[in-house]
C-alpha cells in the first residue's frame, strides 16, 4: 500500500496527540485506515481504535479521567480493561 499525503498528515496527528497524551502509544494504521492507541498505564491490555483523531482524543481523555478517579495516586495500578469507562466496547483485549 502506497503512502499518501493524507497518511503523512495522519502520522503527524498521531505524533502530536502523543505529545499531549504521554501515557499512550498512538499510531496511524495504513492497512486499517484508523488511529490505534495503546494504553501504557494499564495493567490489562487496553487498545482504542478510531477513524479520526477527533474521535480518538475524547476517548483517550475519558479513559485518563476514569483512571485518575479510580487511581488518584501517582504510580497506582492502572484500570483493568474489563472496567473501562461506560460506552467503551471491549472486544478480545481491544476497545472500540
Amino acid at each position: 500500500m502506497a503512502l499518501t499525503h493524507l497518511d503523512v498528515q495522519r502520522v503527524g496527528e498521531a505524533y502530536q496527540a502523543m505529545q499531549w497524551h504521554r501515557g499512550w502509544l498512538i499510531m496511524w494504521s495504513l492497512w486499517h485506515r484508523t488511529f490505534t492507541a495503546f494504553c501504557c498505564f494499564s495493567v490489562e491490555p487496553l487498545v482504542l481504535d478510531a477513524p479520526t483523531i477527533e474521535h480518538l482524543l475524547p476517548r483517550l481523555r475519558e479513559v485518563e479521567l476514569h483512571h485518575s478517579i479510580t487511581h488518584p495516586t501517582v504510580g497506582a495500578t492502572a484500570v483493568p480493561a474489563r472496567s473501562a469507562p461506560h460506552g467503551v466496547l471491549i472486544t478480545k483485549g481491544r476497545v472500540r
